[in-house]
Parts: C-alpha cells; structure tokens; sequence
C-alpha cells in the first residue's frame, strides 16, 4: 500500500547512519522510501490534481488521504491512497492489523532541491472479506470517488 506507512518501516535504527529507516524490513511501498520521495515530489512540484493511488495485500481495506503542502503550510494538492480488502482472507495471522500502520503522521521530504510536507490521514473500514467496490461520480463541479467496504461507503471528494 502506498500510504499510510508501517510503523516498523519508519522506526529509526539508532545503529545504522542517522538518516536511516527501517524500511528493509517492509516489502511494500514505505520499503523503498526514495520511490515514494519521488513519486509525492512529482505529483507536489507538477500541482497534479485528482490523483487516486490503488493497491491490495495488506487483507485489510484501507484509505489514506495525503494533503501535500509548502514547507510554510500552503496547500498543494491532496493524493487518496485507496487499499482494498480481501475477497477472502481466513487465517488471521496473514491479515494486516490496525497498529501495523500510522494512522496519523506527517512527514518532510526533499524533492528537486525544495522540501515539501505530507499529512496523513488513514481510516480502516471494519475488518472483514469482501470485494471492495470504488464509483466516480461528479457532484456539480466536484468529482467524488464513493469507496464501498462490505455495505459500507466512505465518500472522497476528487
């Protein structure tokens, strides 16, 4: 999933250099921590509007809003992280669990010589199997992105 990030990929390792994640511990996105740098930073520096990131293995559905900002707090753009649950997920140790990811964070990061902010904001629909349905519809001049988890929908506004 591309964000929110797990908690053990973000978790400085005092032993290595100062800078250092613990993201070789994760075989997800927050495990290649310049991937995801460049990626935000492409989609901050060019004001990409209406992006919608989609991902699955977690066997959790998940939606993470990332608002991307100035260093001084002015708005960018905001990016949706959706994450889609298990059509079938039976053994609980494969699962994903709410206090593997940071719900809420926000975090700096350099991209072409400027430095830009993310806040995170991830919601997990209740746990559970089941196709994950997502329907884009306009709203007047707004796009809306309705994301559907067992009978429950969870509306973003585009």
């Amino acid at each position: 999933m591309f964000l929110p990030r797990h908690r053990r990929a973000i978790q400085r390792d005092a032993s290595l250099s100062p800078d250092n994640l613990s993201a070789l511990r994760s075989d997800g996105w927050d495990g290649y921590p310049n991937s995801v740098r460049d990626v935000l930073g492409a989609i901050a520096a060019g004001k990409i509007k209406h992006v919608v990131l989609l991902s699955g293995d977690e066997h959790r559905g998940c939606i993470a809003t990332a608002l991307l900002t100035e260093m001084d707090g002015t708005p960018i753009t905001t990016v949706h992280s959706i994450h889609t649950a298990a059509m079938y997920a039976p053994y609980p140790f494969a699962n994903g669990i709410d206090q593997d990811i940071v719900e809420q964070e926000t975090f700096e990061f350099d991209y072409k010589a400027k430095r830009y902010h993310c806040i995170v904001d991830a919601t997990r629909p209740a746990p559970g199997d089941g196709a994950t349905f997502l329907h884009v519809r306009q709203d007047g001049a707004d796009w809306k992105l309705d994301c559907e988890y067992a009978g429950t929908v969870q509306t973003l506004t585009l």
